[in-house]
């Protein structure tokens, strides 16, 4: 008898353990690609990149299963973005392939890139210009994610990750009163 419990106890977890929906919600959607071509997910998060004097444009290439789009959110004088051409989400540059489904169907990456111009030298604890990273599934436009890009001033090139604060996940989806 304790043997027909466990197997329909087991029977029902796992029923209960199948999802209609073939869709998986994966995060982070966005990712940064390294120079040693090691991919940072940066979904909301900000990326802060400390940008020296004598450094006039960095390129920031990402990845995503999305379209990318940025806006300059937060813009300081002589910093500009654009696309790279070759490297936009219609260029369709395949990175990688992932399981997007209970049945590990596959679903294309692709690898994106925005060129950043800084004309003029950010000045330290004064400047911060911040780029807004907006990654939207082609299927569903309502399904968002978001990241910054803050760019300042310093001494010598430097990238680091951190969490977004409360205020700016709420300034980010339009949740500020």
């Amino acid at each position: 008898m304790k043997k027909f419990y466990l197997l329909f106890a087991m029977m029902a977890v796992l029923c209960t353990a199948c999802d209609e929906d073939e869709n998986l919600d994966r995060d982070p959607r966005v990712f940064t690609i390294a120079d040693s071509g090691k991919l940072t997910g940066i979904t909301k998060q900000c990326m802060i990149v400390t940008v020296p004097a004598n450094m006039q444009s960095l390129d920031v290439n990402m990845v995503s299963d999305g379209k990318i789009t940025f806006t300059n959110e937060n813009s300081v004088p002589g910093v500009s973005a654009d696309y790279i051409p070759g490297y936009t989400f219609e260029d369709g540059v395949i990175q990688d392939h992932i399981a997007y489904t209970r049945e590990a169907k596959k679903k294309p990456r692709f690898r994106q890139a925005i060129k950043i111009n800084v004309a003029t030298p950010l000045v330290v604890k004064k400047d911060t210009a911040e780029i807004v990273i907006d990654c939207v599934l082609p299927d569903n436009p309502a399904k968002e994610t978001k990241a910054i890009i803050a760019l300042v001033g310093g001494k010598d090139h430097k990238i680091e990750i951190k969490n977004l604060t409360q205020k700016q996940i709420e300034k980010l989806f339009g949740k500020e009163e």
